[in-house]
């Protein structure tokens, strides 16, 4: 009997100007075709999915058995979903890691140790100023320096350290429309964290990413990656978040706090990987589309 070829689509941003982006829905699709899946590329677009008069679900993506989604649109993905579409990520996991807040909240009760973390209330009224008694607050609260973040950022960007008073009282300002965090500054992980691979609930790579110019050591400001060998402790921080927050892909990045104990850093839904596959010499889109497949009953 013949195995039911199963039909997918890998959706991406129609704006992205990132080569890592596009290389990694690029390797996902070779990987699952040479795995026997009829898949395609398709950007995301206005014009895919709406909801009609009664909030019933129309798409253009009928018909197909699964969807890789490499996008944050949190919208669409929970559109799929209603009509019976297997989405990887869940529609409900994308949403969460996008937000940071959101992530933190919903590890808490994980036993993920994690930086004590604090969101900042909105403010709606322009010309309004934070009063100064709000960052004093803070200081009370993490200490100096304080890492500043917004909530809805990726590659580093988005991710400030205030020194000083009055360089928190500055961003505190300046962020006041968007939702942000503060958080407490891990000086130990200062240039340096762990980004691990995980692929159906379990560590599949991972490397070292270090910086020697700046407190964040994401690749895309200049880190650099090494090949590195993670404690249990750091499998068993990784894995455990990838459970809570039920996805079948992430990267999840660790700090180290003293005596090299894994703090957890953030989750990322859909992690680009080229340059894992380069330092760990694994093929992650390989293992990404083996656990898809497996998943629909189409794998071994």
């Amino acid at each position: 009997m013949e195995t039911e070829i199963k039909k997918g689509l890998i959706i991406v941003n129609a704006y992205t100007d990132v080569a890592a982006a596009v290389t990694q829905a690029d390797r996902l699709c070779a990987e699952l075709k040479r795995a026997g899946s009829d898949v395609q590329i398709v950007e995301n677009r206005l014009y895919n999915a709406y909801l009609a008069e009664y909030g019933n679900a129309v798409t253009a993506f009928r018909g197909v058995d699964y969807v890789v989604f490499f996008d944050k649109d949190k919208y669409l993905p929970r559109i799929l979903e209603s009509v019976g579409i297997t989405v990887f990520n869940r529609a409900r996991a994308i949403e969460v890691c996008d937000d940071k807040m959101a992530t933190h909240l919903a590890l808490s009760g994980s036993g993920i140790k994690m930086p004590v973390t604090m969101s900042a209330p909105l403010c709606y009224t322009a010309g309004a100023e934070i009063a100064e008694g709000e960052a004093d607050k803070v200081i009370e609260t993490f200490g100096l320096p304080v890492v500043v973040k917004e909530c809805f950022g990726s590659r580093g960007r988005g991710v400030y350290l205030a020194e000083t008073r009055a360089e928190l009282l500055e961003l505190m300002n300046r962020l006041k429309f968007r939702p942000y965090i503060l958080q407490q500054y891990i000086a130990e992980s200062r240039g340096r964290d762990v980004r691990l691979i995980v692929i159906g609930k379990k560590v599949y790579a991972s490397m070292l990413r270090k910086s020697d110019s700046d407190f964040r050591s994401n690749i895309d400001l200049g880190g650099v990656g090494y090949p590195y060998e993670p404690s249990a402790d750091f499998i068993k921080v990784a894995e455990t978040a990838a459970k809570y927050l039920n996805l079948d892909y992430c990267g999840v990045d660790i700090l180290f706090g003293k005596n090299d104990e894994p703090i957890l850093c953030e989750v990322n839904s859909n992690a680009y990987f080229a340059e894992m596959e380069r330092i760990s010499g694994k093929n992650v889109a390989g293992e990404f589309a083996a656990h898809i497949l497996k998943t629909l009953g189409d794998g071994k």
